[in-house]
């Protein structure tokens, strides 16, 4: 699924595919919160990002 079509939250996910830089492929993404327009993302101890949903679209995961 694309991490923009993701509705449960706080929940842990899998990076399944993405070109961003920020995230590896394999590597986990913790959604902390989802509104209309954006998701914030967390990765590691202390990262936290603001993805728009056109980011988004571009990752792939999968719930762990």
């Amino acid at each position: 699924m694309k991490l923009s079509e993701v509705t449960i939250y706080p929940r842990v996910y899998n990076v399944v595919e993405t070109n961003d830089n920020r995230f590896s492929n394999g590597g986990e993404i913790k959604v902390c919160h989802v509104s209309d327009n954006s998701l914030l993302v967390a990765v590691g101890s202390g990262l936290a990002f603001i993805l728009g949903k056109e980011e988004a679209k571009q990752i792939k995961v999968e719930p762990r």
